[in-house]
């Protein structure tokens, strides 16, 4: 067999060679005209989601995307992080879902929610998705504040000794008795950095509270946070135990009741 001659073109794109048997011949692919390579499809708009995720803690980003994947919910059912244009929400689109989100989760819960999707705005606006004054304009909706609403009265003359005594404690905020516990804590252990540990994280979320506003709802409502927030099954756990500790006759009810619900 004898190399390819490129003299022997016959026609476009074919080429012949000798064989023992005769001549062959064989049609080739004409390659691409520089133009049309040139040509490339419009590239997909970036996502500011992704955008805002990608400076995030890889736990931070699970987090986020949690709540940003609820308020795409809250939006549409059927939408998804994803499929929602957040460049076109402006603010009545953001009070409300201010508003919704409120009406479903803690503040705690809320605040974090706002603030990733104040977050993706902020990129979308980078993105040159909207304008400098319709991402002002979206952002501005009021802050979330107050922790837990009041279920139930201060007192419940059914179940006390000494309303006074009673009255003192329940009107005190859950950090003052965590703040009190924590003294005696120390004095009877050695180690109570676990104590000091676990204790820090419910001060944080339900620490300005009244005690007398700790229910089952509450305490749901904070394991919820907490997983939002990644921590640990068995860490929450924990937290709640020392909660429930603190809280006496009422956590136990509360215990209880959360039994009944698993």
């Amino acid at each position: 067999m004898e190399l390819l001659d490129p003299k022997s073109r016959v026609g476009k794109g074919t080429f012949t060679h000798s064989s023992g048997s005769g001549f062959v011949s064989f049609e080739l692919t004409p390659p691409l005209p520089r133009d049309r390579l040139l040509v490339l499809p419009p590239p997909c708009p970036p996502n500011p989601v992704d955008a805002y995720l990608s400076r995030l803690a890889p736990s931070s980003s699970r987090t986020m995307r949690k709540l940003l994947s609820r308020i795409a919910i809250l939006i549409c059912p059927h939408l998804n992080v994803s499929t929602v244009r957040w460049h076109l929400l402006r603010y009545p689109d953001t009070l409300e879902i201010r508003r919704r989100l409120l009406e479903t989760y803690a503040p705690a819960t809320c605040r974090l929610a706002m603030s990733a999707l104040r977050g993706v705005l902020r990129d979308a606006w980078r993105l040159g998705q909207l304008s400098r004054e319709e991402f002002e304009r979206a952002i501005d909706f009021p802050a979330v504040r107050g922790t837990h609403k009041r279920r139930h009265p201060l007192i419940d003359p059914h179940r006390i000794h000494n309303i006074y005594q009673a009255r003192e404690r329940r009107i005190r905020s859950l950090k003052e008795i965590i703040d009190e516990y924590l003294v005696g804590y120390r004095l009877r252990n050695r180690a109570p950095r676990f104590a000091i540990y676990t204790l820090g994280y419910v001060a944080r979320l339900l620490g300005t509270g009244l005690a007398a506003d700790i229910d089952t709802d509450a305490v749901l409502t904070y394991q919820e946070d907490r997983w939002l927030e990644g921590a640990a099954p068995k860490s929450i756990n924990e937290e709640v135990r020392f909660l429930l500790k603190l809280l006496g006759d009422p956590g136990e009810i509360i215990r209880a009741q959360l039994r009944e619900k698993m």
